[in-house]
Formats: structure tokens, sequence, C-alpha cells
């Protein structure tokens, strides 16, 4: 209507938009004319979005933040971003838990988890060498550890008549492969002394 009060229209901008503004002033009064007015609204460059690593826990199947890797930035809204994965020796990417891409979301709390499982390797024990007592015992049973775990030394078995001459190839720590740990068996001697009053000890072996 002519010479109306004029209030503007504020456009609905989404999170993470900007609206450019109508150009040019808008009159207070309606003229005795039609008015046409043209804005844009675009996608910020500067949202905040936050990649973050995590790394399987050796004691337990929790995750510990790889604060150094790490990354904080920014970028354009609803754009697409994927994390680099760099899987670290000893690890491997857990698929199903991680979020490797996704889009920037407009309120500035996108988050993009990356989480990095360790490497199962079995730890195995067995009998080497020709000699093996008649009543050798079990050697200890195959153990798996996570990569980075301690391992403890092997029982050492023992067998009447026999010297088990210990582990070979034992690991303090679960590297990168499985460990196979061999051990040996030698067979013990004995003597028999025979004493003769005044006479030398006779020994036999």
């Amino acid at each position: 209507v002519y010479n109306a009060p004029v209030t503007a229209y504020v456009p609905t901008v989404p999170a993470g938009y900007s609206f450019s503004g109508w150009g040019e002033e808008i009159p207070a009064n309606m003229p005795a004319e039609d008015l046409e007015y043209s804005g844009t609204i675009t996608a910020n460059t500067n949202t905040p979005y936050a990649i973050r690593y995590w790394l399987q826990n050796i004691e337990d199947d929790e995750y510990t933040e790889d604060t150094e890797s790490a990354v904080v930035t920014t970028g354009t809204t609803d754009a697409t971003i994927t994390a680099t994965v760099a899987v670290p020796t000893g690890f491997h990417l857990n698929e199903t838990t991680s979020t490797v891409s996704g889009k920037i979301g407009g309120n500035g709390q996108t988050v993009l988890n990356v989480y990095y499982d360790r490497d199962m390797h079995s730890v195995s024990y067995s009998y080497t060498g020709d000699v093996h007592p008649e009543n050798e015992p079990a050697a200890p049973a195959t153990q798996s550890y996570k990569y980075g775990a301690t391992i403890p030394a092997g029982e050492k078995p023992t067998a009447t008549g026999y010297s088990f001459e210990g582990w070979t190839g034992e690991a303090s720590t679960m590297g990168t492969a499985d460990i196979a740990v061999t051990g040996s068996w030698t067979i013990n001697s004995y003597t028999i002394t025979y004493q003769i009053e005044g006479q030398d000890d006779v020994v036999q072996t």
C-alpha cells in the first residue's frame, strides 16, 4: 500500500551460513512503485571442526586419545571432510567404530573420530631336539597378546632324569609378529660309587 510503513523481511539463515543483506537500503515507507531486492545465503568458510585419533589400551578395550595427531581447524559449512588414516605400527583401523569422513556441521561441533586397535599375535611353545623324556610334560599353551603387551616368561618344565635347557626365542614385549619359542632336554648322568676298605673307590657312570 502506498506510503505504508515497510518492515524489511529477515530471512531464516541456517547455522553456519551468512546472509549477504539486500544490497541497498529499503525505504521506511512504500513508494508509488514496485520494489525488488535480492540477497544470497552462503556457507561460512570458517566453521570449526575436529579430527581426533584414538589408540586402544593394552590393559583393556578402551581407548586413549593420541592428542599429538589431533586436528582442530575450520572449513566450509556442509563441505565433505575426510580424515587422514595413517595406521601406526602394531595397530589396525577399526572400521566399525571409526568415522573417517563426513560433512562440516553448521553448529561448529563436527568431530571425526578415528580408532586404531592393537594387533594381536601369538606366543607358542614347543620342544625340539632328539631327547624327550617318557614323562615329558606338555609345553605351555599358546597365548595371544596385544601389540606392546608384556609377555610373562614361560614356565620351565621338569622331568625326572632330565634337565631342561631353557626356552629359546622368548620376548618380554609383544611386537609385530607371532613368536615361536622352543626348548630342549638333556638326559642326566649319575654315578655309582663302590667303597671297599683299604682300596680306592670304584666309580661307575
